[in-house]
């Protein structure tokens, strides 16, 4: 006889600013869209970037949302676990390194690298990453059956992402003349 599986228990997720190392402009804000919704493919995970940090949990999102001030929110909002990170130039293309770490104790569960072979593979590499991080989480899904789902999300092209990123930020700030004109 099949027993079915327990449900996993819920893990929340913040991701913070990834920091962009490259000097272009255009992995601004980019990459925590993709991680966050890449995240949230697990059932069990629920994840929140700086655009629903307001929206979501009802406070405003600090300047700069780096590992420290994430784990700082997540600590006073209950959720259990921070994703922060980075993007670098490597030769023509990039590398994105992210670690995963609970909240409260500061313990890395994760630390994950990906590499991009340019800019229009950066998303793809934001994903992938966010397997690894789903898998060090609990995950079971297999790799490929996770970027198979994620498929949409990195064939977004950065110019798009940024755009909406943009939008939705002016709006979560009641800028809504400049949400609609970056939309």
């Amino acid at each position: 006889r099949l027993i079915p599986e327990a449900p996993h228990d819920p893990v929340s997720v913040l991701v913070a600013d990834f920091r962009n190392r490259t000097g272009d402009p255009a992995l601004d804000g980019t990459l925590e869209p993709t991680l966050k919704r890449a995240l949230e493919g697990a059932s069990f995970i629920s994840a929140y970037d700086r655009l629903e940090i307001r929206r979501t949990l009802g406070v405003p999102p600090p300047e700069t949302l780096d590992l420290t001030s994430a784990r700082e929110l997540a600590v006073n909002q209950g959720v259990g676990v921070v994703l922060s990170g980075s993007v670098a130039r490597l030769g023509s293309g990039f590398e994105l390194v992210g670690e995963a770490v609970e909240a409260l104790s500061g313990e890395v569960i994760v630390t994950a690298r990906e590499r991009a072979s340019g800019e229009a593979r950066a998303l793809e590499a934001a994903a992938k990453l966010a397997t690894k991080v789903r898998a060090a989480l609990g995950d079971d899904a297999s790799e490929s059956a996770q970027m198979f789902a994620m498929t949409s999300l990195s064939a977004t092209s950065l110019d798009v992402v940024r755009h909406y990123a943009a939008a939705q930020e002016a709006a979560s700030n009641g800028q809504f003349e400049e949400a609609r004109q970056s939309a």
